[in-house]
């Protein structure tokens, strides 16, 4: 018995490239980063909650944009000696915007903090790793990536190995990170120094957030029978870890209604921000391939085994 097709191994006509999406977001990220400094500070003299509305959306807006870099850089498609030096760039690019647009705003302000400005430039790659820790998790368990449905399907057994390549690439990733991490501590450019323990404790925030507020937004789109059912739980998850958020906040004494609608903002911000460009790519055929997902019956083609002496085809179903 010899096999003539097999989904797994025979190569499948590639998906439609994704470049001229991920440059078009890039350029809409952009946009936002000039524009968001002038928002922010448009508000800043209003009497209502709107300064710290604004402020937090702008915020929330920032924080989805290394969300969904730190996604593409752990299960995008591409290989990922590509990906993530490719991922790091574009976040530095991105701040390199930001700074820009904190410049049209005051250019006086800005001129006295460049040094502040490049350390945590040095700092981001650090900052950038710890919010791919819980996405590494999820590929480490699922085998997880992220793939258009006309490209090649991984076996599962595959989909959890890491070729030496890809060690290659973690390792070098981490030392880059540490390297970039000491060049911005020996930066003493703040009022005090900056600790370690302090930056520590910020990272393991960064960490856990982003296990709260971006793995699920993943699983939720990508895992979902239907768009709409995946966005209808996005908003049903947003909405409650809005309100667990408020409930802490309440608990910590800090209840006043500027607060609150900042923190409202903020959850909107990057939520909303992730579930929408997630689920646009799953709208253009991108699909999250995992080792306990079987492919479904549209991409599952039958394997057509050939008997080898008697010459007649045999069906047999995957």
């Amino acid at each position: 018995m010899s096999t003539a097709n097999d989904d797994l191994r025979t190569p499948t006509p590639p998906g439609p490239t994704i470049g001229r999406l991920l440059t078009s977001l890039i350029l809409l990220a952009a946009a936002v980063d000039v524009f968001a400094p002038l928002i922010a500070n448009s508000f800043s003299d209003d009497g209502t909650v709107l300064p710290a509305t604004a402020a937090f959306f702008c915020c929330g807006l920032l924080a989805a944009q290394y969300a969904l870099l730190g996604i593409w850089a752990v299960l995008g498609p591409q290989r990922l000696f590509v990906r993530w030096p490719l991922a790091l760039l574009v976040g530095w690019f991105l701040y390199g915007v930001l700074l820009f647009g904190f410049a049209a705003v005051s250019l006086d302000g800005l001129q006295y903090a460049w040094e502040p400005a490049l350390q945590i430039a040095a700092l981001l790659p650090a900052m950038f790793v710890c919010v791919q820790i819980p996405l590494w998790g999820l590929k480490t368990i699922t085998g997880g990536r992220i793939a258009h449905g006309s490209d090649e399907r991984i076996p599962a057994a595959e989909l959890r190995q890491f070729s030496l390549s890809q060690i290659l690439t973690i390792t070098t990733v981490l030392a880059f990170a540490l390297g970039c991490m000491q060049f911005g501590f020996a930066m003493e450019v703040w009022p005090g120094p900056l600790r370690r323990e302090e930056f520590a404790i910020f990272c393991g925030i960064l960490g856990v957030g982003a296990l709260f507020m971006v793995v699920p937004c993943v699983c939720i789109i990508f895992l979902a029978r239907e768009l709409r059912v995946g966005v209808i739980m996005g908003t049903i998850y947003s909405v409650v870890l809005a309100a667990l958020a408020m409930i802490l906040l309440r608990a910590q004494g800090g209840s006043d209604a500027a607060m609150t609608a900042g923190l409202l903002a903020f959850v909107l911000g990057l939520m909303g921000t992730q579930l929408g460009v997630l689920s646009l790519f799953r709208l253009r055929g991108y699909r999250l391939q995992t080792a306990f997902r079987k492919p479904s019956a549209t991409q599952t083609a039958a394997t057509i085994t050939v008997d080898d002496e008697t010459g007649s085809d045999v069906q047999d179903e995957e």
